[in-house]
């Protein structure tokens, strides 16, 4: 309990906003179950962020050092942004499962979500997007590894079987079999106002790089990876390459939306089907297209989009 309160005044001394309710402990000597009711956080710089949910239950065992399974039972509010760029999203999981590991110093190594039979909200009145299994992971990278020294975070994302609350145009579906992106953050990240934080990374050279982002949507398949980063008017700049399979009936899809008329969509199958090359039986064919964002627009193969 007296580390929870020195943590609480450590996050409220860094501008966080910390509150919540009763804190119980349980589980002595076999393990420490410790339990917050009604969490409350929140960034005071603009535009900020905040988090509340019903609790979150932690349970450190003394023969898994290091090892911190996490529990985040209830329904749970995350809010960003103010003003016209306020968003908010409220989820709730059947099994919403967490993890943190911690070092040998004390700090943080990862910290990740395990969500189970995921529903999520947009607003109170909206139709819930759904996922079978939902996992996230943050990983912060310390000076202590020469060869990642210019690594501020890697960040990991897993979506499988996804239901969008209502069917994009096109023709593709609600249905998302699964979404895959790996992220590694480099560059200063700063604990100021958002606007300030953004110009010192940006000018300090700061990149994403996305060494693969995969999306199974209907019939197709989108395997990418590049690099990305901001230009002086902070529009995305960067390069990589897409290798996409399924195109030809997803053509028919956004001809049979009418999204694409027929004339059209023979047309496009017509030429991507000359530059593209067999991958195996039963697979399809295969289309590797380079991917630029410059100057506020995005190329696919040298043509604007």
């Amino acid at each position: 309990e007296e580390q929870i309160a020195h943590w609480k005044a450590d996050r409220q001394s860094e501008g966080l906003r910390v509150a919540h309710g009763p804190v119980t402990v349980s589980g002595f000597p076999f393990a420490w179950r410790v339990q917050i009711a009604q969490p409350d956080l929140a960034d005071t710089f603009s535009p900020g962020w905040s988090w509340r949910g019903e609790a979150v239950v932690a349970t450190i065992s003394p023969w898994k050092r290091g090892e911190v399974p996490l529990e985040f039972p209830g329904e749970h509010f995350l809010a960003t942004g103010t003003g016209a760029a306020a968003r908010s999203v409220s989820a709730r999981a059947e099994r919403p499962e967490g993890w943190a590991w911690i070092d040998a110093a004390g700090q943080i190594a990862e910290v990740g979500l395990d969500l189970r039979g995921l529903e999520a909200r947009l607003g109170p009145d909206t139709p819930p997007a759904t996922a079978f299994r939902a996992r996230v992971s943050l990983r912060p990278r310390s000076n202590k590894d020469p060869a990642r020294a210019d690594v501020t975070a890697d960040v990991s994302l897993d979506l499988t079987d996804l239901t969008l609350p209502q069917p994009p145009p096109g023709g593709l579906g609600a249905r998302v079999a699964r979404a895959i992106a790996d992220l590694s953050l480099k560059g200063r990240i700063t604990h100021l106002p958002l606007p300030q934080a953004v110009a010192i990374w940006r000018d300090g050279g700061g990149t994403v790089e996305v060494p693969r982002a995969t999306l199974v949507w209907g019939p197709l398949t989108i395997d990418a990876n590049g690099t990305l980063a901001l230009d002086a008017l902070n529009r995305p700049i960067g390069a990589g390459t897409a290798r996409v399979r399924g195109f030809s009936p997803t053509i028919d899809a956004l001809v049979e939306s009418g999204a694409v008329s027929a004339r059209d969509g023979t047309a496009a199958k017509i030429a991507l089907n000359l530059i593209s090359r067999p991958v195996g039986e039963g697979l399809g064919r295969e289309l590797e297209v380079p991917i630029t964002a410059q100057d506020g627009q995005f190329y696919a193969a040298g043509f604007k989009l």
